[in-house]
């Protein structure tokens, strides 16, 4: 199945992954094109896809890691889910679920229609449910959750998602660990205190990744690319 539009037509070069797959999660819109009414708007970073080898890598790298539940049981929360790249990623690592949460109207139409292109093509992935609203009033799935962020919002917006999944995970310490890409707000995880980092370093990016990238990055001069991303890895510890 292909999707809709091609990324040609939209205006940017279309990515391998949507190539393989007929979705459509490319592009890159600017953080104040995101307007959606919302007071958060002034918030926002930019819609911008996860690179596949890093979303990969990173939830690899989280794998290795000691848990208190087995893979299987965990729920992923995609928050800022965008287009969908790393819910439909998530579909295919083990969980037991994926769950995205996209404020922007127009994001969350072209995620549900990715998911749909997705699932006719991957009949073994993860059931994956998307909710259009804002992150920090979302309910999180019962059980074992990891939070998968893609630098989504500014710290006001993450202080306020923090205090969120605080109240949420209290009496469930340890059930929720986050994978926060391009962690450009990692200070705000340690100010909490109530969060352990779990890890921190630089993830890789493939080869195929970095000159779809560098397509997309030639398109506009808002943005640099950054390739290779600062991640870290993070466990509510109450």
């Amino acid at each position: 199945m292909k999707a809709e539009k091609s990324a040609q037509v939209r205006g940017w070069p279309e990515h391998p992954f949507d190539k393989r797959n007929g979705t459509d999660t490319g592009g890159l819109t600017p953080g104040r094109k995101l307007t959606t009414g919302h007071a958060h708007d002034r918030h926002n970073t930019a819609y911008y896809a996860i690179a596949p080898s890093i979303f990969r890598r990173l939830v690899a790298q989280w794998k290795r890691l000691e848990k208190p539940r087995q893979m299987g049981e965990y729920t992923m929360v995609d928050v800022g889910a965008g287009k969908g790249r790393g819910m439909l990623l998530g579909s295919e690592s083990g969980f037991k679920q994926v769950v995205g949460v996209e404020l922007h109207a127009e994001l969350a139409g072209v995620c549900r229609r990715n998911l749909r292109v997705w699932r006719a093509s991957h009949t073994d992935a993860a059931p994956m449910r998307l909710t259009e609203g804002d992150a920090t009033e979302m309910q999180f799935p019962a059980g074992p959750c990891v939070a998968f962020l893609f630098n989504p919002f500014e710290a006001p917006v993450m202080r306020k998602l923090l205090r969120e999944m605080t109240e949420q995970f209290e009496r469930r310490a340890g059930l929720l660990d986050m994978l926060y890409a391009n962690h450009e707000h990692e200070k705000v995880m340690r100010e909490d205190g109530r969060f352990r980092q779990m890890w921190r370093g630089k993830v890789k990016m493939s080869a195929e990744d970095e000159h779809a990238e560098a397509l997309i990055m030639a398109t506009q001069n808002e943005y640099a690319s950054t390739g290779d991303e600062w991640c870290s890895i993070w466990r509510f510890t109450g």
